[in-house]
């Protein structure tokens, strides 16, 4: 049985500002595509890991527009989660207020709370699907380790999403970790291609899988304007762990690490992760 995995959609999300183009066209243009591919290729089952909607509650327009595109295969069954943007306090009543009873109403797809695993009933291929914090190696906020993972769930299969990271899948004993991305992603520059969204298309029979991509436009975002005065850029990353703070995320356990990621993402020379360390001492001492 070939089997579709999707994570991260994100329907009905507000329009970034970074964006040149519409983001709801986009996806509807991305799902149309989806769907052509599940008839082309034989997809018999379709699972999504969390978040297909971006709030819990969606209008009637915007879902009639979303299920004139949604063509889906003969037989095809569905099997969803909610993911965070779904629930709101309690998981029960948002499956039951959510936007995602209109999908069920078209009699394929099934949504559950997570984590859930999936079974395939002719191979017993099991894929877990959880909306959380997956990482091969810690962060600073709240997560779970691949190692972690695989020890606590016994299946052959995990998706990864929430983060949006796109990751290259990684085997940790019997268990392989298959992290797509977000299909609300669009694609990136010529210097960035990761951003590409892609799904996974996996044989529960072979067990084999590939990441597919996903038409969509190129080079949806404004170019970033960045300063090239290092105290400027610093200041801007203090601003931001600030903001972590804030948030009651705990950095103490990886200040250093923090810090150097910030460096890579930000382009930042060593010099300047220096400043921002000891210009930090202050929010260590503090938290």
């Amino acid at each position: 049985m070939r089997i579709a995995i999707t994570t991260d959609w994100h329907f009905t999300a507000r329009q970034p500002k970074n964006r040149n183009t519409p983001l709801l066209p986009a996806l509807l243009r991305k799902m149309s595509g989806f769907c052509e591919f599940m008839k082309k290729n034989n997809i018999k089952v379709w699972l999504d890991n969390g978040d297909f909607f971006d709030s819990p509650s969606q209008s009637c327009a915007l879902l009639n527009e979303l299920l004139e595109v949604i063509d889906l295969p003969d037989g095809l069954r569905g099997e969803f989660i909610l993911g965070n943007h779904l629930i709101k306090g309690n998981a029960e009543v948002s499956m039951k207020k959510s936007a995602i009873p209109a999908l069920e109403r078209l009699g394929m797809i099934t949504v559950h709370e997570d984590p859930f695993i999936w079974k395939c009933p002719a191979t017993g291929t099991t894929v877990l699907l959880w909306h959380h914090t997956i990482v091969p190696e810690p962060v600073p906020w709240e997560h779970m380790l691949y190692q972690e993972v695989a020890e606590k769930f016994d299946v052959d299969f995990v998706v990864v999403g929430h983060i949006h990271t796109p990751r290259k899948a990684m085997r940790v004993g019997k268990t392989v970790f298959l992290a797509p991305g977000s299909m609300a992603r669009g694609m990136g520059r010529e210097d960035n291609p990761i951003r590409e969204p892609k799904f996974v298309v996996l044989d529960t029979l072979t067990k084999k899988f590939k990441y597919v991509s996903i038409e969509c436009e190129e080079n949806p975002f404004k170019e970033k304007a960045v300063s090239n005065d290092l105290e400027a850029r610093t200041e801007e990353l203090i601003g931001q762990i600030k903001e972590i703070f804030e948030a009651g995320v705990n950095l103490r356990s990886d200040f250093p690490g923090t810090v150097r990621r910030l460096q890579n993402e930000s382009q930042l020379s060593d010099a300047a992760a220096e400043y921002l360390l000891k210009k930090l001492d202050y929010i260590r001492e503090d938290s």
